[in-house]
């Protein structure tokens, strides 16, 4: 008599300030996250391995518990906004005795791969302005009577709301929101410096460029 069978896939959750998640959420950049892969114990004499795995080479810590009927792993690290859309991956292989009628012993190995599908890491994480920069085209030298856009980036989750203001003897004066200012038929007078303020609910960020014309 042989007897054989499938174990289930590893069961992945998420916990967040040692709280289980269990609904969509945001997770700020810079928060600790532990993803926990678990997965049950058939055979004490040949307990299961758990491996995770990701797309991102980095560093990051990996613990393991065992109980008599349970094996869990926890990887833990910090979110950054280079994990938007990282699939990681838990890989439980499971040594299952066969037992046959020589009474020999066969060791079959299975992998099962549970994909994150994560409620917590689907969302992007959440972070304040930064790396906020104005560019000018045309490059160069400006021209009297040419069209000039200043064009406003900024990397923030969620996205930002960019408004313009104009240096006027030491008083900054809105001129208008969107992330492009476009000056039409540029004269002299619009020479000066130009800001440009990236905010989001989290925080905010300016940058700035001198107009010569």
């Amino acid at each position: 008599m042989s007897v054989s069978g499938s174990p289930p896939k590893p069961t992945v959750s998420v916990f967040k300030d040692q709280q289980e998640v269990m609904e969509m959420m945001e997770v700020m950049e810079g928060s600790s996250v532990i993803l926990r892969c678990s997965t049950k114990i058939f055979c004490p004499f040949h307990p299961p391995n758990l491996k995770w795995s990701s797309s991102l080479n980095e560093n990051v810590i990996e613990r393991q518990y065992q109980s008599q009927t349970e094996l869990i792993s926890d990887l833990n690290f910090t979110v950054t906004h280079y994990h938007h859309g990282v699939t990681f991956t838990c890989t439980a292989t499971h040594q299952l005795q066969q037992q046959i009628t020589t009474q020999e012993n066969c060791i079959k190995a299975d992998k099962y791969y549970c994909e994150l599908q994560c409620n917590c890491l689907n969302s992007p994480p959440s972070d304040a302005p930064k790396s906020t920069s104005v560019s000018v085209k045309p490059a160069g030298l400006v021209v009297e009577g040419r069209s000039v856009t200043l064009s406003c980036s900024s990397d923030a989750n969620p996205a930002v709301n960019y408004t313009w203001y104009r240096d006027t003897e030491g008083l900054l004066n809105p001129v208008q929101t969107g992330p492009d200012l476009i000056i039409s038929k540029i004269k002299l007078t619009h020479s000066g410096r130009y800001y440009c303020t990236a905010q989001n609910k989290h925080g905010t960020q300016n940058t700035s460029v001198l107009l010569d014309v």
